[in-house]
């Protein structure tokens, strides 16, 4: 009895050993609200049930892979979207949203994931080079104020043709009274598909200058949050390292999204 008391005792460190530790309790996951204003189509659009989708939204599913974090869409109006992240009552805002040059907003953008190209419309067969060079002394319409107009403006003998609405530049253009139509490139496109511009086609190349086609598109984040916008943006990098970024475009864009 003795010798299997002892046996036990030195036994027992053994299968102290060999205890199963106790798991430390899981880390809780990360919940972010995202708010998606679906007028920047095709950047965030409504599916046929009702939910958005949309190149933002994979882009966003994406992102909380990267982040483990579970995100909860919901559809605001924009104004609303500023608002609500001002503040601090949403975590994301996305649909195509571009950095603004100026804002009096507190909203904090995330590093731009790409640049919507600037295209020029002209009547189909015309030889015009989108080039400094190649639109001197051309009738070039554009909407006025926007950063196309300022572009244009910038350049040597073009001749600028301002209007109130894109549509009174596109008429300019159907009517002849202009050489050119320069607006985004997803409207140009979206334009020639209809019957009016049955008449024209795309110049080549785009217009890539961060002048016309500004700083880029971007996420809306929450305020205040430092260490949450360097994580956002690390992700974005992930995502267009890995090539998921280019692939998003490639599949529901259909336009060069650099």
């Amino acid at each position: 009895m003795a010798f299997l008391v002892a046996l036990l005792a030195c036994a027992a460190p053994a299968f102290a050993q060999q205890a199963p530790a106790t798991k430390p309790p899981a880390a809780p996951v990360p919940k972010l609200r995202v708010l998606v204003d679906l007028s920047g189509g095709p950047f965030a659009i409504r599916a046929p049930d009702g939910a958005p989708a949309g190149f933002d939204i994979d882009l966003v599913r994406g992102l909380c892979v990267q982040l483990k974090a579970e995100c909860a869409f919901e559809v605001v109006e924009w104004d609303d979207l500023r608002a609500k992240l001002a503040a601090g009552k949403a975590d994301i805002g996305a649909g195509g949203i571009e950095i603004p040059g100026a804002t009096t907003d507190r909203l904090v953008y995330s590093a731009p994931y790409g640049r919507i190209a600037v295209s020029l419309a002209v009547p189909k067969g015309a030889k015009i080079d989108v080039s400094p060079a190649g639109l001197k002394g051309k009738r070039i319409a554009t909407q006025r104020g926007t950063r196309n107009a300022r572009w244009l403006a910038e350049l040597a003998d073009v001749r600028l043709l301002s209007f109130e609405t894109p549509e009174e530049a596109v008429a300019a253009l159907v009517d002849g009274a202009a050489d050119g139509y320069l607006d985004d490139r997803p409207t140009v496109a979206a334009w020639l598909k209809t019957p009016q511009g049955d008449c024209c086609e795309l110049a080549r190349p785009d217009v890539r200058d961060v002048r016309a086609t500004g700083p880029g598109v971007a996420l809306a984040l929450r305020p205040d949050d430092a260490k949450f916008k360097e994580a956002i943006d690390k992700a974005l990098a992930g995502l267009q390292t890995d090539g998921t970024i280019p692939r998003l475009a490639s599949r529901l864009l259909g336009f060069p999204f650099p």
